[in-house]
């Protein structure tokens, strides 16, 4: 998908991971500020998300990896560096 091509990018987003149902996913980002601001606009088309970089403290950085191995959460948005 191309993202230059879309109307509205984080509608698109938020459709197909809904559509995906429970499925654990990680939507990668270049930039910490927009892993910030993809997980804020995912959260309020009610889909259940964090960011994770470096810019978080370990201890909110291992919350949201928990959270998310353990189904918590369904998206991290992450920096490329994650994986």
């Amino acid at each position: 998908r191309f993202k230059d091509l879309l109307d509205d990018v984080y509608t698109d987003l938020s459709n197909q991971l809904k559509s995906s149902g429970d499925t654990c996913s990680i939507v990668y980002c270049l930039e910490r500020t927009t892993c910030d601001n993809v997980s804020s606009h995912l959260k309020n088309n009610g889909i259940s998300c964090a960011a994770y970089h470096a810019g978080l403290n370990n201890k909110l950085r291992s919350s949201v990896l928990n959270d998310w191995l353990s189904s918590r959460i369904q998206v991290v948005v992450a920096t490329v560096a994650f994986g």
